[in-house]
């Protein structure tokens, strides 16, 4: 290996060199402020793998790991002439931990310098979210980037083309827009469909990260949508991202989820007033849910949070959310709605019993306390009121249904 060039950053972090540890040498750790999507095995001999979005990607092997003190792991990426070595050196003080990273045995010459340049300049970027992510729990990464302002429904497919009658095979679903945001001030709507940004089209979840990367809040971009069959063409502002509070402690973060719950299941009872179990198992068109599998959907969606919760407090990956998944309607086979309502607002309530109990270790670690409880009382509501709504609609669509012709 070539170690006539060599690159050094420090950074001082308010944070225990356990939590920068971390941050290195585990897979959740590596995500929440550096790469999209990494497998580290921190152990002499495991495996470091980072990819990014953007379709860079990463790999190499630990060399060395003295925990909370040191760690040493290759470095090969796409497009790299070789590999290479990073080192970490932690540092224990005062006010937390000192950092020394050491990116060695980069060679020289016009060969070398589109990779030396994108080292200085990433891993300046990097640790700076580093600090942030350990100190405040805000990783940059998403905070720092602007937003279009809406929820997404889903992508489009033969379903979804079928009920808006859509021309186009492709395009991101808009299921409603936030109040104030420059999606719906610039006349998105709920229901419309985007097929490109600023001629970028949009054919995945990861389409719109490169777009609005290199943007910032107050920028415009242009938008090509369909609404139903009708194409609409806007210009849209881009929204600052609002940057919740840090969460509470445990005990008042498990009240603010009980209070909520209140809520939005005396939302959902009411949805389910004089509903019929014929009436709730109705399918509004082939392909859309009835009232019952949006109510197995949720059921779900809150599984899914204790597993994850679990999961991330014993340091593993935070899972990915399964989707639509096959359950739902072998849930809702299962149970009638009556039923689905009381397992539903028992998980709620197993839900606020497992915040409650979320150790101290991992409630110190701001990175990973923040994925849990940031933002948490609107992101209840954001994801029961809207299927609230769902279910009101299906419900309505199985009594327009009965009606006499």
């Amino acid at each position: 290996m070539n170690t006539k060039t060599k690159l050094t950053f420090k950074k001082s972090i308010d944070a225990p060199p356990a939590h920068v540890y971390r941050a290195f040498t585990t897979s959740q750790g590596v995500e929440e402020w550096m790469a999209d999507s990494a497998e580290a095995d921190g152990r002499e001999g495991g495996r470091f793998y980072a990819w990014w979005n953007a379709g860079f990607y990463s790999a190499g092997i630990f060399k060395e790991a003295v925990k909370d003190e040191k760690v040493v792991f290759s470095w090969h990426a796409l497009y790299e002439p070789a590999p290479t070595e990073v080192t970490v050196e932690l540092e224990k003080t005062e006010s937390g931990t000192d950092l020394k990273l050491t990116h060695s045995g980069l060679g020289e010459g016009e060969e070398w310098q589109p990779a030396v340049e994108n080292f200085e300049r990433e891993w300046a970027n990097s640790l700076k979210n580093l600090k942030s992510v350990l100190e405040t729990g805000v990783d940059k990464r998403l905070y720092d980037r602007p937003m279009l302002g809406f929820y997404i429904g889903g992508l489009v497919d033969e379903k979804l083309k079928k009920r808006l009658n859509l021309p186009v095979d492709f395009g991101m679903h808009v299921s409603g827009v936030l109040d104030g945001m420059g999606a719906q001030r610039s006349g998105l709507q709920a229901e419309d469909v985007i097929v490109s940004v600023d001629g970028t089209e949009i054919r995945d979840f990861q389409s719109l990260t490169p777009v609005l990367s290199t943007r910032k809040g107050g920028d415009v971009v242009h938008a090509v949508v369909y609404r139903g069959p009708e194409k609409v063409e806007m210009d849209v502002e881009l929204s600052k991202r609002p940057v919740p509070e840090f969460p509470p402690p445990p005990v008042e973060l498990a009240a603010v989820a009980k209070r909520v719950h209140k809520e939005v299941l005396a939302a959902l009872k009411d949805a389910l007033k004089g509903v019929s179990e014929e009436e709730a198992s109705h399918s509004p068109a082939n392909g859309e849910w009835s009232a019952k599998e949006v109510m197995a959907h949720l059921l779900i969606s809150e599984r899914w949070n204790q597993a994850a919760w679990d999961r991330h407090a014993e340091n593993d990956k935070f899972p990915s959310y399964p989707g639509a998944s096959r359950s739902v309607k072998a849930i809702a086979d299962t149970y009638k709605a009556k039923q689905l309502y009381k397992e539903l607002k028992r998980t709620l309530a197993l839900n606020v019993r497992m915040i409650k109990s979320l150790p101290e270790e991992y409630v110190s670690n701001k990175a990973a306390y923040f994925l849990t409880g940031g933002d948490f009382e609107n992101n209840i509501r954001t994801h029961f009121l809207p299927h609230v709504d769902q279910i009101k609609a299906a419900v309505a669509e199985a009594r327009k249904e009965k009606q006499p012709a």
